[in-house]
Formats: structure tokens, C-alpha cells, sequence
């Protein structure tokens, strides 16, 4: 299947009526009454209105396009898939493609947000995914793409070309074509447009059978309280909404976290090459495929009961917990610890940190560290690749490649490590406890 320019001219043109004129601009949602109109009074509105220029607008060529960067653009995760034209369907994927590769491929138009689509009829892949995006400029870009794992692909836009329509039929199975047609004949009857405006029929194509399905009885439900007064702009709102939220987590951008030390992080590695895992604590040691070899220095605490005996002690900062300092293990791996505790004054003096987790070849699902009491500071090294440090923030997703770097995030988010090839060594710093109750520099007495 070859690669589809879709011009953001066409998009803009079709949702709104204006043209664009060579300026890059910035997406407006259509009006109530440029979605009911007519083809004909489309085509008056373009020739009547006059180009507006953005402030900061260039050319609408290519050359600026390969250092674009959306997010400049004041763009926010949440306009994602918002419009009908912000939605890409990518048509020709390899059988082995995920959701991560086609992240990266698309990487210069994030935000962004994938789904991988299945066939209605048949409940098999499509080789077929939804790229939802925030503007015009994002699409622009998305569109001059050619490739994925070596297969060429096919983009498809709102404003498709008669090539396009022929590719997505083509990957439609007939079952899935005959519950398509179904659903359209019943959105023309319902709305009293004939044919189905494109901005929907695209949605379809876009989405999974069950959420249409949904979406189309609300919007149907809604309909007939005769309250409605735009249709077209009901059903297409319902399908976006449904859309969107079937589809997962926003995915942000990939980003590198700051370079380490040579020297500090040498002599650590160093160590943790030449360390018998089997003879380190069992404090901090991962459960099961977690990882090949963990453990943990410092603070450590426990489910705290009655009869609990040992080491810990009741913790003040937390409810039915037991800490412990394990001054003892501390001790007797010396060397490590003050290795560890080198490297993070190197990169982080301020961080109070309690205890440090060394992991070898960790692949930890996705979790969360809900005793944590402020951000952890990650670092891996070794000879490995992929491996990003995953995070599922309030805003969406962001990658942090973290070999031979450090970066700072707070671990009761959700994360977890992507894939990789080869030995990774990591080494999490974390805290426990705040470093005070009351911070005494903020009193009179100073301490």
C-alpha cells in the first residue's frame, strides 16, 4: 500500500470552510453550522472569505516541517483526538508491530495517542491503527511518512483521496463492510444527510465495533428527546468521545535524561560486574521474573502487626508499618554503599534519600510505589538497548532513556521498564521518610 499525502488545506477546508493559503494554521473545532452545511455553500463560504494570517506562521512547505515540534505550539494532551480530522488511519502493518513502534515512528507529530484495530467481523488484527493527533501541523507531519518495520504503510485521513478509500476497503473483511453499511444507513436516516458526511464515516473506520456501537445508540437516544438541534454534530460528538476513550493513554514524547559522571558511576558499575548476587540481602530481592538480581541498602519497612518481633520498630510517618535502618547489612557491604552514595552526590547532593535498590536485568511490569515519600532518582548502565523507563504521568506517557543518565520522577505513578536486548544494570534511589516533621530552618529557634 503506498503512502497518502493528506493536505492540511483539504482538512481545514472541509471542517471549517476557510482556506488556509499557505499559513500554518491553528485547528479550530467547526461550528455548528459549518457541519450542517451543504456542499455548495461550502464552496461559497471558501470563495467569499479571506485568508488570516497566524502570527509566527511560515511556509507551508516542507523544509521548516522537519524540526517541527508541536508541543511548542501550546497543544495539550487532552486535545488529542478531539476532531475528526486530527484522527490518522495507518493501513499496511507488519503482523509483528506494536504499539511502541509506531510511537516512535510518529514521535515528531506527539502528542499523540494508538490503538491497534480489529477487524469487526472477523475479531482478527487489521494490521490496521488509529494515530490520534492535536493539529493540523501534526497531521502535515504524520503525513510524510513512508515506512514501519519495513513494510510500507498507507495514511489515511478525513479528506482521503479515491487511492485511500480503495486501500481501506481493501483491509475491511466483508462482514466487517456489511456492519459498516449498517451503521451508516442508520446515522443517515437518523441525521436526514444523505451521504453520511465524511468526518463521520472516518470515525468509523477509526474506531472498534463495540464503541461505535455505543456511541451511535447514545447519540440515537439523545436524538429523540427533540431537543437536538445539529445531529451531525451529535453523532460525530458521541463517536469522538467514545473514541478516545477506548483508546488508552496519550503518549507524550521520548526524552533523555541528564548524562552521569564517568568516574562515580566506573567504580559502581565496576562493583555490581564483580558482585556474588547470590551472597547480597534478601532485603529489596524481586519475586519471581521480576529480574535475574535485585537487593536493597538502607531504610526498609514492613506490614507492622502486634507480635512483630526483630529488627523493626514502629514508623512514625506511616500507620501499621515497621522500619528498620539496617545499619548492620549497611555496614558489611560498605563498599557499595559508598559507591552508591558517591554517584547520587554527584548528580542529586539535595536529595534526601533513604535506600537504594541495585537490580540486574530488571523487567518489572507495570506498578507503582505507593510507600514512597518524594520522587526516586533512576539510573541504569550496561550493555543493552531499548530499556526506557516508561511513566504513565498526569498529562499522558513519557519514555526516559536512562542508560549511562539519570533522571528524576516520582514512582507512585505508574511505570515500568520497556523491552530490551542485553545485560542492564540499574540502580533506583528512593526515600522513605521525609527528612523532617517540622522544618525547624523555618522557625525562630533555626533548630
Amino acid at each position: 500500500c503506498c503512502q497518502l499525502p493528506i493536505s492540511s488545506s483539504e482538512l481545514h477546508l472541509r471542517h471549517t470552510g476557510a482556506p488556509t493559503a499557505g499559513a500554518s494554521l491553528k485547528p479550530a473545532r467547526p461550528s455548528s453550522a459549518s457541519l450542517e452545511q451543504t456542499p455548495v455553500k461550502m464552496a461559497q463560504t471558501a470563495r467569499n472569505a479571506k485568508p488570516r494570517a497566524r502570527k509566527g506562521s511560515g511556509s507551508s512547505g516542507s523544509g521548516g516541517d522537519s524540526k517541527l515540534n508541536v508541543r511548542r505550539e501550546g497543544v495539550k494532551s487532552t486535545d488529542v483526538g478531539s476532531e475528526s480530522y486530527h484522527l490518522l488511519l495507518v493501513l499496511g502493518l507488519p503482523a509483528s508491530c506494536t504499539v511502541s513502534q509506531i510511537q516512535q515512528h510518529f514521535r515528531e507529530s506527539a502528542p499523540l495517542q494508538v490503538q491497534m484495530l480489529t477487524d469487526w467481523g472477523t475479531q482478527q488484527p487489521r494490521r490496521a491503527a488509529c494515530v490520534a493527533l492535536t493539529s493540523n501541523a501534526a497531521i502535515r507531519h504524520a503525513t510524510a511518512v513512508g515506512e514501519i518495520g519495513g513494510a510500507q504503510i498507507c495514511v489515511c485521513g478525513a479528506a482521503g483521496t479515491a487511492q485511500a478509500h480503495k486501500a481501506l476497503s481493501s483491509s475491511m473483511s466483508t462482514a466487517m463492510r456489511e456492519k459498516l453499511r449498517t451503521l451508516e444507513e442508520r446515522i443517515v436516516k437518523a441525521i436526514g444527510v444523505s451521504p453520511l458526511p465524511s468526518s463521520i464515516a472516518h470515525v468509523l473506520r477509526c474506531s472498534q465495533y463495540d464503541v461505535v456501537s455505543v456511541a451511535v445508540e447514545e447519540a440515537l437516544r439523545t436524538l429523540a428527546s427533540g431537543k437536538v438541534k445539529r445531529p451531525t454534530q451529535l453523532f460525530e460528538s458521541h463517536l469522538l468521545k467514545r473514541r478516545k476513550a477506548d483508546s488508552g493513554a496519550v503518549w507524550i514524547r521520548r526524552v533523555n535524561g541528564l548524562p552521569l559522571p564517568i568516574a562515580p558511576t566506573l567504580r559502581l558499575r565496576q562493583l555490581l560486574e564483580g558482585l556474588d548476587w547470590a551472597k547480597m540481602p534478601a532485603e529489596g530481592k524481586l519475586r519471581g521474573i521480576m529480574a535475574d538480581k535485585s537487593f536493597k541498602l538502607g531504610l526498609s519497612t514492613k506490614a507492622w502487626g502486634r507480635n512483630n518481633n526483630g529488627p523493626y520498630t514502629p514508623f512514625a510517618f506511616k500507620e501499621d508499618t515497621g522500619v528498620w535502618d539496617a545499619a548492620s547489612i549497611v555496614h558489611r557491604h560498605h563498599e557499595l554503599w559508598e559507591a552508591a552514595s558517591a554517584l547520587i552526590a554527584a548528580i542529586d547532593p539535595a536529595y534526601h534519600w533513604t535506600s537504594v535498590q541495585f537490580n540486574r536485568n530488571f523487567r518489572g511490569s507495570l506498578h507503582r510505589d505507593d510507600k514512597d515519600a518524594s520522587y526516586q532518582v533512576a539510573t541504569a548502565f550496561g550493555d543493552y538497548t531499548g530499556g526506557e523507563l516508561r511513566v504513565h504521568g498526569k498529562d499522558g506517557i513519557i519514555d526516559v532513556n536512562t542508560r549511562d543518565r539519570f533522571v528524576r520522577f516520582d514512582g507512585r505513578f505508574l511505570h515500568e521498564v520497556l523491552p530490551y536486548e542485553g545485560t542492564r544494570y540499574s540502580v533506583i534511589y528512593f526515600q522513605l521518610e521525609p527528612p523532617w516533621s517540622v522544618d525547624l530552618t523555618s522557625t525562630e529557634e533555626g533548630t
